[in-house]
Parts: C-alpha cells; structure tokens; sequence
C-alpha cells in the first residue's frame, strides 16, 4: 500500500521523508497518517472518555481563567502539549 507509485511517483520504493514536506498528503494511502481499515481500534473510546470528560468539567464550574499570562509554548514529541503545564483557575458553580 505504500509503495504505490501513482499516488507517491516513480521512486516510491524509496524511503524518502521530504516527500510530506512537499504537501503530499495522500489521505489513507499512508497509514501512519491515522486513517483507513486500520486505524486505532481505541480511537473512538479516547475520544469518547475526553468528550465525557469536557461535559462534566462545563458542568461542574462555570468559568475557567487563566493564571499564567505568558505566550503558549509547545513540547513537541508524540503529541503537543504545553511546555509550561497548565494554570488555571476554575470557578465552582
């Protein structure tokens, strides 16, 4: 499946990471990508738990503020997340 050249050209029997870079984004035809017949069998039950989640915080308090006051910064590794934490203040209802 990855190795189709009409989707990734001629040396698509290559290795070659600079091809994403050239805005090649092929939808399910590279799997990494988080798509197709095989996706995470727990995505639908991560996302499920964080929707459950939200609800129940928006319940529960009825404003959210900020208490850092800085820029955001992202800590890039498998996922994306704040590099300072997260403070914040939440008002109960």
């Amino acid at each position: 499946m990855h190795r189709r050249k009409d989707i990734y050209g001629p040396d698509a029997e290559q290795f070659n990471p600079d091809r994403w870079d050239e805005g090649l984004r092929p939808g399910w035809a590279y799997l990494p990508f988080n798509g197709g017949p095989r996706i995470c069998v727990g995505q639908i039950f991560a996302l499920t738990e964080a929707s459950y989640t939200t609800v129940r915080l928006l319940q529960e308090f009825s404003a959210i503020e900020d208490r850092d006051g800085t820029p955001w910064e992202e800590s890039l590794s498998l996922t994306v997340a704040s590099a300072k934490g997260v403070s914040v203040a939440l008002t109960p209802r």
